[in-house]
């Protein structure tokens, strides 16, 4: 998945504009809205106010690099929490 992945430009620029969409509407629902702006204020100076979507520009700002950047992160994060002898197990598997 990392080394031969299939993060076609045409594919990543059709689910950006469905995240952008999904944002927008957060945007239009008060009940969602007002609670992104309640962590917002809480959260002051943390990047615990961020919103977990994010905005329009990073998610427009997205590309191929960025997803096996956030691949390889999650995959070696999913790694350091096996146990030593589970992850021989899989790499003696894997030959």
């Amino acid at each position: 998945m990392i080394q031969n992945s299939a993060f076609k430009s045409a594919e990543i620029k059709k689910e950006t504009g469905i995240v952008i969409d999904e944002l927008n509407d957060i945007n239009d629902n008060p009940e969602e809205l007002i609670f992104d702006k309640f962590e917002e204020i809480l959260f002051a100076g943390n990047s615990l106010s961020m919103p977990i979507i994010g905005t329009e520009k990073n998610i427009g700002d997205s590309h191929k690099r960025t997803f096996l950047l956030l691949l390889i992160r999650s995959t070696a994060s999913i790694i350091c929490l096996l146990p030593h002898q589970e992850m021989s197990n899989m790499k003696s598997s894997s030959d």
